[in-house]
């Protein structure tokens, strides 16, 4: 479900109160939290306040951002701060991102609020390092009463800092939500109307198996990198690299949403370890350690957001890579089964031929355990091993009698003009292959009453391909009627393909067709 932002107006009041509600008791929380939980180190610098308030405009648009910002006034005041500025202006500059980011996904053409795409989170990323420094530095210069340029930087990088670590992830879950309720609270800020209004993520979640997966290969990297970082601290840059490997990983299982999710994790694991490693400290001290680990944390929501978009793009143009080569299979299909009924429109006798080869062909490639790729060129060389008999003249193919010596060759030609029609398709390479030499005889000899050609090949030089339509072509030809004679018996042809093992057929091939009969009565 898909509505545009502009529909807020229609909302019903209860649901927009409902939104105010959960904004400001999430809003009073956090700050509630951030007062009576005095973080250290590297988790001082985090702006959890301004991230607070975008996550829940978001999530709940104006109404989120108006539960929140009031939240945050009224802990102010209770505290004891005077109305003027602190109480107001200060929030007030804090809440910039979360207009930004109403505005830029309300009237952002192709922006969905859910994160679907790489081109909506950069939006969002826009939003937090620009926003982020406009946001910081008014905060800055009303908290202090002047510009301090530190404090300006030091306050705009926790602000993105914050918003790229807490939002993406929250963002992207509750798009996939599908509660009733929930999808009522949402749904009107789920995407903006457009072309790509309804897109989804191309990989799904990951499954807990590959979450708790996850989970302990990102828990073995943080100790590792605290290990090797307490004992070689100079090494502190190359080893923050380990980092990378659970991002990566993430973006491999589930695309973008492995990313964000990876991202903003690592993120947060990386922002706690920097804290164990350098704990506590004056204020001051720990926001410009802080500061020192924007870069990496930007590298790394950029990395699972970026690499995840590229996976996502690679599983589409695969798919559709799989329905194009589906879509000409079946066209080559169609058209070969054409070709095939043509065949057998001049050979009457040899109706249904083409059929029963394929399936008994199709039967031993499988018993003989042969390769996709081989299975595939066998299939397609059954159906196609007598295309050459479409240069064959009528009066040849049925003719009732023995043929003469010219005849016989216009038949033989058959193998060769089929391998030339095939050679000329592209992919058919191997197909033409095996028809070229479906009548040759393992034992190599090209003299007799059935003489292999038309290279006189032997044993192993003969595809095994073409062995086993030798075996199969032969086996309907004699169990079918055919102009110079009546069709023989079951009995009678199985009696002779063993006669033939090891002279004109390959022995193998024998035992994995003949198993097949006396198993599953192909005949």
């Amino acid at each position: 479900m898909s509505i545009s932002f502009s529909s807020i107006g229609q909302t019903n009041l209860s649901v927009r109160l409902l939104r105010l509600l959960l904004s400001a008791a999430a809003s009073l929380a956090a700050n509630l939290a951030s007062l009576h939980v005095a973080p250290s180190g590297a988790l001082a610098a985090i702006d959890w306040t301004t991230a607070t308030h975008v996550l829940l405009a978001h999530l709940f648009g104006i109404a989120g951002l108006v539960g929140s910002l009031g939240a945050e006034i009224t802990v102010a005041l209770s505290r004891g701060i005077g109305l003027w500025p602190m109480a107001s202006l200060g929030p007030l500059a804090e809440a910039l991102p979360a207009v930004a980011v109403i505005l830029v996904f309300s009237h952002g053409r192709r922006l969905a609020r859910w994160l679907p795409d790489l081109r909506s989170y950069l939006a969002l990323a826009l939003v937090a390092i620009v926003g982020g420094a406009v946001s910081g530095w008014l905060a800055t210069r009303v908290t202090f009463g002047l510009w301090h340029p530190q404090a300006g930087w030091i306050w705009s990088a926790g602000i993105a800092t914050g918003i790229l670590l807490i939002v993406p992830p929250v963002a992207a879950f509750a798009g996939r939500i599908r509660h009733p309720w929930a999808v009522r609270l949402l749904a009107d800020h789920a995407a903006i109307a457009g072309p790509d209004a309804e897109r989804s993520a191309v990989s799904s979640l990951p499954s807990p198996r590959e979450i708790v997966a996850g989970a302990l290969a990102l828990s073995a990297v943080t100790a590792v990198a605290l290990f090797a970082v307490r004992a070689l601290p100079q090494a502190e840059p190359w080893v923050n690299l380990l980092f990378v490997f659970p991002i990566l990983r993430g973006t491999a299982v589930a695309g973008l949403q492995g990313g964000l999710y990876g991202g903003s994790l690592v993120g947060l694991v990386f922002v706690f370890a920097r804290t164990l490693l350098v704990p506590g400290g004056q204020a001051g001290q720990s926001h410009q350690e802080a500061m020192a680990l924007f870069p990496a944390l930007l590298m790394f929501c950029l990395l699972g957001a970026v690499v995840g978009a590229l996976r996502d793009r690679e599983l589409a143009l695969n798919r559709s890579l799989e329905r194009a080569n589906r879509l000409l299979r079946e066209d080559l299909e169609r058209s070969v089964r054409a070709l095939t009924a043509a065949i057998e429109a001049k050979d009457a006798y040899t109706e249904g031929h083409v059929g029963r080869v394929q399936r008994y062909a199709e039967a031993v490639g499988r018993c003989l355990a042969l390769p996709e790729a081989e299975q595939q060129a066998l299939r397609w060389a059954s159906i196609l091993h007598d295309v050459g008999k479409i240069g064959v003249p009528e009066q040849v193919l049925n003719k009732p009698g023995a043929l003469n010596g010219e005849e016989r060759a216009a038949i033989e030609r058959h193998a060769e003009l089929g391998a030339r029609i095939l050679a000329n398709v592209s992919g058919m390479e191997r197909v033409a292959d095996f028809v070229l030499h479906h009548q040759e005889r393992f034992d190599g000899r090209r003299d007799g009453q059935f003489p292999g050609y038309p290279h006189g090949l032997a044993g192993e030089e003969i595809p095994l391909g073409a062995r086993i339509i030798a075996v199969v072509d032969a086996f309907d030809a004699m169990t079918t009627d055919r102009p110079y004679r009546r069709k023989r018996s079951f009995s009678d042809a199985v009696a002779e393909l063993r006669r033939e093992t090891g002279r004109q057929f390959d022995p193998r091939v024998i035992e994995a067709f003949l198993s097949g009969l006396d198993e599953q009565s192909w005949a």
